[in-house]
């Protein structure tokens, strides 16, 4: 038998079937607890974050009105989670609430790019750096610099794979600004690897220089002798 769609899923839950619950959270649960650990970058919170976007979908399933997807209507529960449990570790951290929200704003505050750079004279240094995982792990902390909004319309396209259009429901906007936000996001990011990998190979050729310089000019008399 195929697998229920999520509207089958939902009249099934609203008639009492536990089981479909139970189907619902199979089939999300990845995807949710992925785009919390990704917007909080902290395991605990994350699981946490999952618990609390079930029970609330749970509680609240009889107000969607399926005006949009079920996935979608998922995704915004599950950003305003971790927007929250952030906004609630910046609290416990004694910043100021205020100030804390500027800082993530309404997602229109991105850190200017110039994305001036060739693009593509970078990627040998950016192959072996990604097998390292060094590159991996700077995209992470890229990606944690974003302002709320620009990281979840990234995750969203870039990680989970959904389309502008269904981007623009879970974030409430129209498709050009999510593009536009999109766009400047990657900007951001790709800039910030490049200084990191510019950084490391001109890094590792002064090494290099440092090494050949070793040997002195009367290397090869030396070898002579």
């Amino acid at each position: 038998m195929p697998p229920d769609n999520d509207q089958e899923l939902i009249d099934r839950i609203r008639s009492g079937d536990y089981s479909a619950f139970e189907t619902l959270v199979s089939r999300y649960e990845r995807k949710v607890y992925a785009l919390a650990l990704k917007l909080t970058g902290n395991q605990a919170d994350a699981e946490e974050i999952a618990q609390d976007v079930f029970l609330t979908i749970y509680q609240k399933l009889d107000t969607f009105r399926g005006e949009s997807l079920l996935s979608s209507w998922i995704y915004r529960v599950t950003a305003n989670a971790a927007f929250m449990k952030l906004r609630d570790r910046r609290k416990r951290a004694k910043v100021d609430f205020d100030e804390g929200t500027a800082a993530a704003g309404d997602g229109d505050d991105m850190p200017a790019v110039t994305a001036t750079y060739p693009q593509g004279d970078w990627s040998n240094t950016a192959d072996v750096l990604m097998e390292r995982g060094e590159l991996g792990t700077k995209l992470s902390d890229a990606i944690a610099a974003l302002p709320e909004k620009f990281k979840l319309i990234f995750l969203l396209k870039d990680v989970q794979g959904l389309s502008n259009e269904e981007i623009a429901d879970v974030v409430n906007m129209s498709v050009p600004a999510v593009k536009s936000r999109l766009h400047r996001a990657r900007l951001f990011l790709r800039e910030k690897l490049q200084e990191y990998v510019e950084t490391t190979s001109a890094s590792k050729s002064h090494g290099r220089i440092g090494e050949d310089d070793e040997d002195g000019p009367d290397s090869d008399q030396k070898r002579d002798v």
